[in-house]
Order: structure tokens, then C-alpha cells, then sequence
């Protein structure tokens, strides 16, 4: 038998900056000229604050702030809301803001700097005065809020209040003024340059007539660094958050108590109906086997359940229509249930489950030629992370697990005449195949206790992947075992566990930014069998236009060129075949390994020895490549180019770097 080979690329460090190392499925960078020169990811604190939270503020302020807190404690005796018939362009009002680092009421002044036909957008003084806000950005603010949306809104022609009221209803009116008021502030979270940043947020107590309770229609958005970072200010960044909460505040106005899986959900489609990207699923795709309306536990990530709630919300709103929107905001039913009521009421013609086994098959095929339930409109470049991938036929796996509402998906490739038997105790266990070969996609029902025999495998279809699927609430447990004849044993060469680490700070991609034309990375390997051949590479990369605050369009080219290089003494020598460029159209990072096809190279990649694998920049756009610390062993070689004045053309182990 022959070893078919494909090399995994993750980046390894062992350098001066690598320490306090921890898991990040997010992606921030550094280069290495400007070690802090990504933001962070923006995160959304609506469902973090609630009334036991503001009691607990209340109460901190009462302590450490008995001033502000009797100033509370007066207004909140007065009788009527605060009007707002007076309030002109240079109008100042006092707010009370949470303080998430202290977990207190902040007391702020704010100008009204803009009104339009639906929003009012204040401006805390203290930003206006240190320079990190200024007219400009409140016009571009109140541009988007009221009359303009990117092209791939639904409607370009509508601001973001127009469009989140068409499809999603009406906010409260709690001061009766008909209009929303958005608060730029520096929101106090304990940002750190490249950590999560809170860029706004919705707080139900602002609805009602509660000591701390500003009583008015309003939401929060940050300024620092949500709009003002180093040393440059981008109205653009906040917008799709402006989208974001006010979901949540529509969604109060209906229903106050409703799951937060699905509110989080509408809100991230909020986003796209307003023109803004798609939250990447990778972070969802790299764990499937999550509870659908778990938030911010088994996950161990929430940035995993934002992106699984974006991903289920796009899935059904493509598959039942814009219009399933507003009826899931309005129904006062919660999780499965209310899902259920919407489906029933609309005349879907299938129930929730039903429409979670879609979804779990459309998350893999993503494929509408073989049948619409079964795919995405929206592009999805990545796809799920199989339980096991089984490049062996032969194999008794017992006593696997699967959470409620999730899912295990397990390949079978590189055999023949396959028969797997599924075995489970659990009524709510289903199975479904897919065979993929190279004219043939087909889903297909798996028996439960029953053998399943493909005998096209190896000849027409030569993958099948199994999706075992739990329509209950609980968790619970099947087996399998399978037969079959292996032709080939194909292996994945890897030094890294498939997640980048931080090495400094948040960072956990490293590249040496834009303008580096000519220079690169490379990864040795060493295959294990002397009969080998190189069937394809995989490079864990991001471009600078997928990070966020980037001002490069995200259109703009993510490729670079292509490399396999000889061994020379240590380091990378002659290329083993001639250089091309490798491009992809994924619409922003998505948290998969690049994959780059060699089948056309078969006789140049046949029995190799030690390789090196990589790329070197084609244009001006940097690539950044994920970084990982799984080995201490060096396999890693930054090349620095033409123009590099002390290092010209000359390849540099990553542990002599610093």
C-alpha cells in the first residue's frame, strides 16, 4: 500500500514574545514590525446585563458612590419621564452608564450632536473633548442609522432603524418622542489592545423608572476603541453593532424573556439584512457537537455560540423567507417551542426537528443543486469538523456521545464495499449519510441496528459521511462498527493541534503586514514513509482586509504564491516545483485551513524527503499565518525579502527571531 500524504500548516513559535498561552478561536494579529496593531474582536454585552445585574450596581454604587447614588435615588422619585421637546443640536443631558470593569453606575455628561426622523445621537463630552470623536463621525453615524446601508443590505436606500423596523418591528417608545437615542461613550470593559472589546449594548433597566434608569428608548456604543484607535478614527466600525442592538431593543418590546440563543441569533442576522458580514461559523464548525440553545457553557466559548446562533438564524430565515423574522421576534413562546409555534403558523410543513436535521445536513453539503433544504445562499466557505475520520473501514467505536439538539459527523474514505451498523438505546438518535464521489452527491437514511452497506465505495463513491443526529434535549450515546477493505492509508502530517495560540497578548496570527512583497513563511516536513505521495498541503492563513478595523476592502485579493522547497542544510533550498499563485473568494476569514490541490504535480511530489512548505507575498495585502505552541521543536522559517536592510533574502528559524 502507498502513503498519501497532506501536510497541515499552522505556524510554530518559540520565541522571546510566546508566554501565558491559551486557546483562541478568534483571530487578532501583530506583525513584526508593530507588535499591537489589531483592536480586538468586538462582543456584544446586551445578554450579560440584566435586572439582578443593575441591583448588583446599584447596591456597589450605594457604597463607593454615595453622592451618585442619593442623585439615583431623587430622580428615580420623579413621576414623569424626562422630556425631550427641548432637546436641540447642543443640548447636554446627564446619563447614568454601567461600568462593566466596576460593575457601578458612571454619571456622564453628553451633547446632542444630530437628530433625524427616527434617532437622536448624543455624544459623551469627555470624547468630544480628547479628540477621539469628532462631527464627522456623528454625521457618518446618523447617515447609517437613517438613510444608507452597504449594497448588500436588503434595501441600500435605508438606514439601518428603517430596515431592523420592516423586519423585525417596532422598538418601545418609553419617553413618547417616537425617536431612538444612541450614546457614544467609552464603554469601561477593560479592553487591553487586542482583547474583546465591547463595541454596545441594549439594558432593559433603561425601560423602566428604576433608580439608574436613564427612562428613555437608548443604547450604548463605544468610542474607544469601537471608533477612535491609534491614533485614527472609523464611523464604519461600529454600524454593524448599531444593527446589532437594535434588534435587542425591538425584541424587548415583544418579548422579555425569550431564549437568548435565538435573540443573539436575530440579532447577528440583523447585521446582514443591514448590509454587514456574516459572523464567521468556524468557531462553531471547529466543535458541531454543541446544544443548540446552549449559551456561554458547553461551548467553553461565546464567541462559539454567536457563531452557531448566526449560522441556525441565516439557515432558516434563507429557507422560510425574510418575512419568519419578525413572527419569530413576536412570538411569545421561547426556544424549540416557539420555533415550533412559528413553523405550524406559517405552514412550513415540518416541525422544529425536522428543521434541525436539515441544518445539520446543510451545514456539510451545502449543496442546493441536490436538494434547496440543503444548502446556503449566503456564501459558506468552511464546514463542519468530523468526530472521527476514518481512512480504515474496519473499526468498533463504542459508547460515543452526542449532546441534545447537536450532532457528530463521521467520514469513511479511502475503501472499499463499506458496511458500518449504528447502534443506540436512544429513540431520538438519527442517522444520515451523505456519498460524496466525483459525479455523485446523495443523502440518504441510515437504519438504526441494521447494517448499511455502500458497495459503490471506491469506485463512484468514494467518501461517506455519517451524521448522527439528536433530535431530543439530553444527551446520549450510540456505537458503530464497520467492515470493509482498505486500499490506501492516507496521513495527515502534523505538528499543531489546529487551533492558534496567543503568543502575545491576544495575538495569535503573526505576518509581517502590508507592503512585504517577496517576503514568506515555511513549515518543514518530514514524511514518515519512505514511499510516499503529496496529495495536498493546508495552510491555517488571514489576510489583512479579514481582520477587523482593517480599511482594505474586503474584496480585495487574499492570495500569495504557492511553495515546496528542497532541504538545504537546515533550511529551505531549491523550489521542488515551479512557484503559482493560490487565491480564495472566501468572504472573510472562517477559520479552516486553506487547502491547495498538488494532484497536477503527482511525479514531481512522489517519495519525498524532508520538504518545506509555504508561501512568499504577491502583492502589497499582508498574509498572516496562525501560530501554534502544541511542539517546542522549531519547524518554523520566516524569509525576509529583497528590500529587508539588514536580512535581505535570507531565511530565519522562528527561534532567532524576537
Amino acid at each position: 500500500m502507498k502513503a498519501k500524504f497532506t501536510f497541515l500548516l499552522l505556524f510554530f513559535f518559540n520565541f522571546s514574545l510566546a508566554q501565558n498561552l491559551t486557546k483562541d478561536n478568534g483571530i487578532n494579529k501583530i506583525t513584526l514590525d508593530n507588535p499591537a496593531d489589531d483592536i480586538g474582536t468586538p462582543i456584544c454585552a446586551t445578554i450579560f446585563l440584566n435586572d439582578d445585574i443593575a441591583r448588583q450596581a446599584l447596591e456597589n454604587t450605594r457604597i463607593y458612590n454615595p453622592e451618585l447614588y442619593a442623585l439615583m435615588l431623587k430622580s428615580s422619585l420623579e413621576k414623569s419621564t424626562p422630556s425631550k421637546t427641548a432637546d436641540t443640536i447642543g443640548t447636554r443631558r446627564n446619563f447614568y452608564v454601567y461600568n462593566l470593569e466596576t460593575n457601578q453606575f458612571d454619571y456622564i455628561t453628553a451633547e446632542l450632536r444630530a437628530i433625524g426622523n427616527l434617532t437622536q445621537v448624543w455624544v459623551d463630552t469627555t470624547e468630544l473633548n480628547n479628540g477621539h470623536v469628532t462631527q464627522d463621525e456623528v454625521n457618518a453615524i446618523l447617515n447609517a442609522l437613517e438613510n444608507q446601508t452597504p449594497p448588500n443590505s436588503r434595501d441600500p436606500n435605508k438606514g439601518i432603524v428603517a430596515l431592523d423596523h420592516q423586519y423585525f418591528g417596532n422598538p418601545p417608545n418609553k419617553d413618547g418622542d417616537g425617536k431612538t437615542d444612541f450614546l457614544i461613550t467609552d464603554i469601561k470593559d477593560g479592553w487591553q489592545p487586542g482583547g474583546s472589546y465591547v463595541a454596545g449594548f441594549f439594558f432593559s433597566w433603561d425601560q423602566t423608572d428604576n433608580a439608574g434608569s436613564n427612562r428613555r428608548d437608548i443604547l450604548y456604543i463605544d468610542s474607544y476603541p469601537g471608533i477612535y484607535y491609534n491614533n485614527s478614527r472609523n464611523p464604519e466600525r461600529p454600524l454593524s453593532t448599531l444593527a446589532h442592538e437594535y434588534q435587542h431593543l425591538i425584541h424587548y418590546n415583544y418579548d422579555r424573556d425569550e431564549a437568548t440563543f435565538i435573540n443573539e441569533g436575530l440579532s447577528e442576522i440583523a447585521e446582514v439584512i443591514c448590509g454587514y458580514p456574516l459572523r464567521s461559523p468556524s468557531t462553531y464548525f471547529s466543535n458541531p457537537d454543541v446544544p443548540l440553545f446552549d449559551w456561554n457553557n458547553i461551548s467553553g466559548n461565546v464567541l462559539a455560540d454567536y457563531s452557531r446562533a448566526a449560522l441556525f438564524t441565516l439557515y432558516y430565515t434563507e429557507q422560510l423567507g425574510d418575512g419568519v423574522l419578525k413572527r419569530v421576534v413576536q412570538e411569545p413562546a421561547n426556544g424549540s417551542q416557539g420555533l415550533n409555534n412559528v413553523l405550524l403558523s406559517i405552514g412550513a410543513g415540518y416541525d422544529f426537528t425536522q428543521l434541525l436535521t436539515n441544518w445539520f445536513i446543510a451545514n456539510y453539503l451545502n449543496d442546493k443543486t441536490v436538494d434547496t433544504k440543503y444548502g446556503y445562499t449566503y456564501p459558506i466557505s468552511s464546514k463542519p469538523k468530523e468526530a472521527n475520520f476514518h481512512t480504515d473501514p474496519n473499526v468498533n467505536v463504542t459508547n460515543q456521545s452526542v449532546w441534545g439538539y447537536a450532532v457528530d459527523y463521521i467520514a469513511f474514505a479511502y475503501g472499499e464495499s463499506l458496511k458500518v451498523t449504528f447502534t443506540t438505546s436512544s429513540s431520538l438518535l438519527k442517522v444520515k449519510a451523505i456519498k460524496f464521489g466525483q459525479s455523485v452527491k446523495q443523502v440518504v437514511d441510515v437504519p438504526i441496528g441494521t447494517q448499511f452497506s455502500v458497495p459503490e465505495f471506491g469506485s463512484t463513491v468514494m467518501m461517506v459521511v455519517f451524521i448522527v443526529i439528536n433530535t431530543g434535549s439530553t444527551s446520549a450515546t450510540y456505537s458503530y462498527s464497520s467492515q470493509g477493505r482498505q486500499i490506501a492509508f492516507y496521513v495527515e502530517t502534523a505538528y499543531d493541534d489546529g487551533t492558534p495560540d496567543r503568543f502575545a497578548g491576544q495575538a495569535n496570527f503573526l505576518g509581517f503586514g502590508n507592503n512585504r512583497i517577496g517576503y514568506g513563511w515555511a513549515v518543514k516536513f518530514i514524511p514518515e514513509v519512505s514511499v510516499n505521495q503529496l496529495i495536498n498541503a493546508k495552510i491555517l492563513a488571514a489576510f489583512a482586509q479579514e481582520f477587523s478595523g482593517s480599511n482594505i476592502p474586503s474584496n480585495a485579493p487574499k492570495d500569495f504564491y504557492f511553495h515546496i522547497w528542497s532541504d538545504n542544510n537546515g533550511l529551505p533550498g531549491n523550489d521542488i516545483i515551479t512557484p503559482f499563485l493560490f487565491s480564495t473568494n472566501r468572504p472573510g476569514y472562517d477559520g479552516q485551513f486553506l487547502t491547495i490541490d498538488l494532484s497536477p504535480y503527482a511525479s514531481q511530489l512522489s517519495n519525498l524527503g524532508t520538504i518545506y512548505i509555504g508561501f512568499t507575498e504577491n502583492d502589497t495585502i499582508g498574509t498572516y499565518v496562525g501560530m501554534d505552541s502544541t511542539t517546542k521543536t522549531n519547524y518554523t522559517y520566516a524569509f525576509f525579502g529583497p528590500d529587508h536592510p539588514t536580512r535581505p533574502n535570507q531565511w530565519v528559524p522562528m527561534e532567532n527571531l524576537q
